[in-house]
């Protein structure tokens, strides 16, 4: 309704919001027919993942991809496997033929997107973020994301249910694990996620997997929320004639007030040993000593193999260049007074001293 009501989408924005709901439906569909045929599927447990949380554009991303690249330690998701979950893909597989349909859709996107690269990278084979998943049940900020979707957003903040989110999560979960060979080292690695949207769902997601670490990012507001509408802006550009930035802001940032304030409640009731806190900077600074710091904090064996394919990485991403985002308060419709005012209480719980 709100897609049809409130997004005001042009022709191109017609055919691909059309593809994005059809696609989800049928991924959704396709995968609790392959569960009915296959209900050991639901026997399936996924013991201690480590799920990579924070507002968006906090680094989570950045820190995911570090920590995937330990593929003996961590089983990460990618692009490829989320956009083409069934059957259940090989873990890691680089013949399979829904890779090529992948590439295929990456480079149709990045025609009509071209300064996507310089927002972040994405490939066939980048490791992937679990707002996909979510977007398969339909509980996912991926749409306005996207496309400007007011209606839907309220819907998110006033009656969604987080829970019914994290349980199709771990479906979905269960069904890519399902597809892995017992004798396939990939059947004992450590499950790693990543979405921002797993912030507001804190307490769901430990209902749901009781035995999580969290790795939880901080940065500060003013600059992830700037960023965050100036990405989503041109997103929305891409399907909307009629963009009026201060409107996409203000959804955009009432939303992640709203999931900011959720996660500061649900920290109070998660034990203190399942969560592990990163700043931004620190991050950036001293990325493997960070990590470090991680794997010691939850207990994870540290290994040179995957030092050194981590290191790599990181070093792989040093030349490219950072596209910086300026808040411009008459243009995304609020100000760095509004964030310092409303972010207030995360900016003091990540800011004060921690004993980790």
């Amino acid at each position: 309704i709100s897609l049809r009501e409130d997004a005001k989408l042009n022709t191109l924005g017609k055919i691909a919001m059309n593809t994005v709901v059809s696609d989800n439906l049928k991924a959704r569909l396709n995968i609790i027919g392959y569960r009915k045929e296959h209900p050991d599927v639901a026997d399936y447990e996924i013991k201690n993942p480590v799920f990579v949380v924070g507002l968006p554009r906090s680094g989570t991303s950045f820190l995911l991809h570090v920590l995937a690249h330990d593929d003996l330690r961590f089983r990460g998701m990618r692009f490829w496997e989320l956009n083409f979950p069934y059957p259940p893909p090989f873990p890691n597989s680089t013949t399979d033929s829904r890779i090529m349909k992948s590439d295929f859709n990456l480079g149709a996107y990045k025609s009509l997107l071209p300064n996507v690269e310089a927002l972040y990278t994405l490939t066939s084979m980048s490791y992937q973020e679990c707002v996909v998943i979510h977007a398969m049940a339909f509980l996912s900020p991926q749409f306005p994301t996207v496309s400007h979707v007011p209606g839907y957003v309220k819907y998110l903040q006033e009656r969604m249910d987080y829970k019914a989110a994290m349980r199709w999560h771990k479906k979905f979960i269960q069904h890519l694990q399902h597809g892995v060979p017992k004798d396939n080292h990939f059947a004992t690695t450590t499950w790693l996620f990543k979405t921002p949207w797993f912030t507001g769902m804190l307490e769901e997601l430990v209902e749901v997997y009781p035995d999580a670490r969290i790795v939880y990012l901080y940065r500060d507001p003013r600059k992830t929320m700037s960023s965050l509408v100036s990405i989503s802006a041109q997103f929305t550009g891409m399907v909307t004639d009629d963009l009026v930035l201060k409107e996409v802001g203000r959804v955009h940032y009432n939303l992640w007030n709203v999931t900011h304030r959720r996660a500061l409640r649900a920290r109070k009731k998660i034990p203190k040993k399942q969560i592990f806190d990163v700043n931004y900077d620190d991050l950036n600074k001293d990325t493997i000593g960070t990590v470090r710091k991680i794997y010691e904090y939850f207990d994870l064996p540290w290994t040179e193999e995957g030092e050194v394919k981590m290191t790599a990485f990181v070093e792989s991403t040093r030349s490219r260049k950072i596209h910086k985002h300026k808040l411009d308060k008459n243009q995304f419709g609020f100000t760095e007074e509004d964030i310092e005012r409303d972010f207030r209480e995360y900016t003091d719980e990540f800011t004060k001293p921690k004993g980790n």
